[in-house]
């Protein structure tokens, strides 16, 4: 009640004096705005008056200067082109707002005065007045005009000017003309460019609005500016004169401020006179009021003042301040409580933790263990029987075929290979270094790809950049690697087909990247969480082993091994590797 009596009354104050304030503003706005509309349109037409001689006076300066004998002797024989070249040079320097000054001849031929800007801009002029041309941080504008000899036109004389040369004094006439706190601008009608008489301007009003199109004029009233666009009859030009809606609507302006502080004061009165009414009566309960809800968000600490009053709001207020003091008392104790006992949870949560951690790694090695020994025993003694048999088939077999010699050799390659794997593979926890070499990663890998045979309805596409360098790794350990990897995208593919992509990049800053890309069906979230842990696996035979050693090897060369994955989009594995220094 405190609060909403007096904002009511102050709304409703509000609401009054802001419609008549409101309905005020609108009905002067409007006047004012039609009055300065008119008036901007009366003050353009004025000033484009004022521009419309110099279009009319073309030809009669060009019969001027053409009547100067050595250039009219030129114009009419092509006689005398020194003398008149020499007569225009000082016509042109004797004429300060004159920057260029171009006599062509009819019958061919031009003498040509003031700077060579100049004269490019005099000879695009067609007849008559040009548009203004930026030249340089100069504006300058053309005028044609011809040579008559009798009924024959001999020739044109042409006028360059400067609007930077004048700009002063046409700036003084054009304020005379147009008043105070008014913008001035005269452009091309197509809008191509603007000028405020001392240099280029950006474009106040879009093309369109710049074409009149035969109109005589055009007035617009905005949010932000009043202005009116009359042609400067005869030219290629438009002027263009504004006024900021602020400045014009100034008195609207000045009329809606004392209002509105009459109005403001008439509602802080009214409010004011409500509030301390409402006050006295709702200043007890609204402190106790306060005092509950901080005692509900957890400021204990809040008390009453009136403690000393011997009405029933004394009594109120001697009761809450003891109920606040015994509630802070046990919240201080009940926190501490909490504080040791999450302590104390916390600590045992974290050692439960590392102790299942250490239980499971040391179980995993523990069968790694086993299994690897296992591998070897199993695996060697069939390895060295193979070794035996392809020595002796080399032996008893020295005039053999060509290609039997190729299997030979292939035979004895994936032998040693093998045999070599079966070490790493019970080196793995010891973590054998690698052995180094500068290697080609694109040889490495459609070697890797060559040892899995055929590949039948599974197609291996090969992205190498032909910049790519050499890496420095095991080239042993890495294309285990990479056979475990396409392997694995291998027997993703086998029954519905596909194709695995092997893209290599130099990635710039000293690494080798490869991606090993397949169209499989991709992991699900659960299976992708636990690729990497040793004897995890989905399939119906190995021993979950490949990734896990990969990763190894992969990091043992200071490389990397990750993977992204989503169902129904495949599988992409990453590695990286170093590059040789150079």
């Amino acid at each position: 009640m405190r609060i909403r009596l007096p904002a009511v009354v102050a709304l409703l104050l509000a609401l009054c004096t802001a419609g008549v304030v409101t309905v005020a503003y609108r009905v002067v706005r409007k006047s004012i705005t039609q009055s300065t509309t008119e008036r901007l349109r009366s003050a353009a037409d004025r000033v484009a008056a004022a521009l419309t001689p110099s279009a009319r006076r073309a030809p009669a300066d060009a019969q001027r200067f053409a009547a100067v004998p050595d250039i009219h002797a030129w114009l009419a024989s092509a006689t005398g082109q020194a003398a008149a070249q020499s007569r225009v040079d000082s016509i042109q320097r004797a004429t300060p707002q004159m920057v260029g000054l171009l006599i062509v001849r009819s019958g061919g031929g031009e003498i040509a005065a003031g700077s060579p800007s100049a004269t490019q801009v005099a000879r695009a002029t067609p007849r008559g007045v040009g548009p203004f041309v930026a030249t340089g941080d100069t504006v300058d504008y053309a005028v044609r005009g011809p040579v008559l000899s009798g009924a024959d036109t001999i020739g044109y004389v042409v006028q360059v000017h400067s609007l930077t040369a004048t700009s002063a004094a046409s700036t003084v006439l054009i304020s005379q003309l147009v008043g105070q706190n008014v913008s001035f601008l005269i452009g091309n009608a197509n809008g191509s460019l603007w000028t405020d008489l001392a240099k280029q301007v950006p474009a106040p009003i879009t093309p369109a609005e710049a074409d009149l199109h035969g109109k005589p004029s055009r007035t617009f009233a905005g949010n932000d500016t009043v202005w009116a666009t009359v042609p400067v009859a005869g030219t290629p030009w438009v002027v263009w004169i504004a006024q900021e809606t602020a400045t014009a609507l100034e008195p609207a302006t000045s009329l809606v401020k004392q209002l509105t502080l009459l109005a403001l004061l008439v509602v802080i009165f009214g409010a004011l006179v409500a509030w301390w009414t409402i006050r006295r009566l709702t200043a007890p309960l609204d402190e106790l009021a306060h005092a509950s809800e901080a005692l509900a968000h957890g400021d204990y600490q809040r008390r009453l003042a009136r403690t000393d009053a011997a009405d029933e709001m004394g009594r109120l207020a001697r009761s809450f301040n003891a109920m606040a003091e015994e509630i802070e008392t046990h919240h201080h104790e009940l926190e501490d409580q909490v504080k040791d006992r999450t302590a104390d949870l916390e600590k045992a949560l974290d050692d439960l933790r590392i102790a299942q951690e250490e239980n499971v790694q040391r179980a995993r090695l523990a069968m790694l263990g086993q299994l690897a020994g296992g591998v070897g025993h199993e695996l060697r003694n069939p390895l060295g029987v193979m070794t035996n048999a392809v020595y002796v088939l080399d032996t008893v077999m020295p005039n053999a075929d060509p290609l039997v010699k190729d299997y030979l050799g292939i035979l004895r390659g994936q032998i040693s290979l093998s045999e070599k794997i079966v070490a790493d593979l019970l080196d793995f926890a010891r973590t054998r270094t690698p052995q180094c070499t500068p290697t080609d990663v694109a040889a490495l890998v459609k070697h890797q790809v060559e040892r899995l045979g055929p590949l039948g309805n599974v197609t291996v596409n090969y992205d190498f950049a032909d910049s790519l360098p050499t890496a420095n790794i095991d080239p042993v350990q890495i294309g285990q690697v990479v056979f475990n990897l396409v392997t694995n995208a291998t027997q993703v593919l086998v029954e519905t087909g596909g194709a695995i992509n092997c893209v290599g990049r130099h990635d710039g800053n000293g690494t080798i990247t490869l991606d090993v890309i397949d169209t499989g069906p991709g992991m699900p979230p659960e299976v992708a969480a636990k690729i990497f842990e040793p004897l995890f696996t989905t399939k119906a035979r190995g021993l979950g082993l490949g990734l896990t050693v990969s990763r190894m090897l992969a990091e043992n060369n200071a490389g990397t091994l990750t993977f992204v994955t989503a169902a129904g989009a495949g599988t992409t594995f990453t590695l990286t590797v170093p590059t040789v220094a150079t």
